[in-house]
């Protein structure tokens, strides 16, 4: 059967991403990349980091397409992808970072120590 390349089919495209088809998942990125970056963007705040995951959700995406059921939709479950990672790495930069008295004291002793007397 021959598909139109110029219609966004996405049933189609996910049976053909299933069958192991990168131009087909290329549409499906092309078509979802601004609205993955910007949910990142919002659940995250730093460009470079929306960027990032969004672009590794896509790529976790790929990894995982054989398990959607190619009749519902494709970003509601790509979302819950984005959603993980960027709650994840939310979490992750929350556990690296120190108390303020901690980077405080450290930041006055600094400043102390450079200061021309």
């Amino acid at each position: 059967m021959a598909h139109d390349d110029t219609e966004f089919d996405e049933p189609w495209l996910l049976t053909q991403c299933q069958r192991g088809i990168k131009q087909a998942y290329g549409q499906l990125v092309n078509h979802y990349k601004q609205r993955a970056y910007f949910c990142a963007l919002g659940l995250v705040g730093v460009p470079e980091a929306a960027l990032d995951l969004s672009q590794e959700a896509f790529i976790r995406a790929w990894r995982s397409i054989r398990k959607l059921d190619p009749s519902r939709p494709f970003f509601p479950w790509f979302y819950r992808i984005l959603r993980n990672l960027c709650f994840n790495h939310r979490r992750d930069k929350a556990r690296h970072a120190r108390p303020f008295s901690e980077v405080g004291e450290a930041a006055l002793n600094i400043i102390a120590d450079a200061s021309p007397d």
